[in-house]
């Protein structure tokens, strides 16, 4: 559970049982077995960490098999998720276990994500070994070999740190190579101290990305949930916010929700997504964030959405924005 979100919610002038009922809307699916066909299979249920975070049939990412004609070959657990400019921006994904190296690599191959986010608190060998080669060594998968190029460390204000690993896959059978970045930032966003500070690392990201945006941003924590899935919504409402003046919490945390149920354990799971945009927007209008950002300096709530239109407000919960539980069902 993202913990920072509950601490002082009555301070904050949230009105309780409109976020309740508007988590309850969030969250009101759930999938069915033959929703979640390949990853119940025996032969897959090992690949799984949890089986409360599975992918969904109709959006799971695929791998080239490595073995062909092996069934559940093609399987890894990840899930396609929607960003603000593409219907793939993502791809959530749990941290692999030792039999999912080669799947997981598969998948970068695979899908040319070049961006990859590491969220998983403790790297250790026993529960959350480490997947990628260490400099001196390289990985032989078959089609192509994994080799680590460069390793950086960022120290953030608030202690915690982000190190970022280059990689080039180099392909075993012709002079095709494909460049990636792991970007590591162990135990977001409980490390980022100041809740505006969650945003460092979408910003990180994104200026890596925009020069590869060929693939989807794998995002990864130990399962596959709510911390992958905070940062592909934050990210995606804070480019909302710079391109449309406006963002809408509660249609994307449902969107995701509907795209891989469970990544939102409780309310303040959800709260959290309020409370960092809230965070956002009071740093905006102290004048402490000058990236170029299109949108005015202060920010109205209409109906739930969050809007610039130059009148400071608190962000709260609209009802009638609440009760708009078929808009994407």
């Amino acid at each position: 559970m993202i913990s920072n979100a509950s601490s002082d919610i009555k301070e904050k002038a949230f009105h309780w049982p409109l976020l309740e009922r508007q988590y309850k809307l969030v969250t009101s699916f759930r999938a069915k077995d033959f929703n979640v066909v390949s990853a119940l299979k025996p032969c897959n249920k090992g690949k799984n960490r949890s089986l409360n975070l599975i992918p969904l049939e109709s959006h799971r990412v695929h791998i080239t098999p490595r073995t062909p004609g092996i069934d559940g070959s093609d399987y890894i657990n990840a899930t396609f998720l929607p960003g603000f400019n593409l219907l793939k921006e993502f791809i959530i994904t749990q941290h692999p276990v030792e039999e999912t190296f080669a799947d997981f690599w598969q998948m970068v191959w695979d899908h040319n994500a070049q961006t990859i986010v590491v969220l998983t608190s403790v790297i250790n060998e026993k529960e959350f070994p480490q997947f990628w080669p260490d400099k001196e060594d390289d990985c032989d998968y078959g089609s192509f070999k994994v080799k680590l190029t460069e390793e950086n460390s960022i120290i953030q204000d608030s202690g915690g740190y982000i190190t970022t690993r280059d990689f080039i896959m180099q392909s075993t059978q012709d002079d095709y190579e494909l460049t990636c970045r792991v970007v590591h930032c162990p135990g977001w966003p409980e490390t980022c101290g100041p809740l505006n500070n969650v945003f460092d690392l979408v910003k990180i990201v994104q200026t890596w990305h925009l020069e590869y945006q060929n693939g989807p941003i794998i995002v990864m924590d130990r399962y596959g949930g709510t911390e992958a899935a905070t940062f592909c919504c934050l990210t995606t409402l804070y480019k909302q916010l710079n391109f449309e003046d406006c963002v809408d919490v509660y249609m994307y945390a449902k969107l995701y929700h509907l795209r891989r149920p469970g990544i939102w354990r409780s309310q303040d799971d959800y709260l959290f997504l309020y409370r960092a945009i809230e965070s956002l927007v009071s740093t905006l209008n102290l004048g402490e964030i000058s990236d170029g950002s299109p949108f005015g300096s202060q920010l109205n709530v209409n109906n739930g959405l969050i809007s610039t239109n130059g009148h400071a407000v608190k962000i709260n919960i609209s009802s009638e924005h609440s009760l708009k539980s078929d808009s994407l069902a």
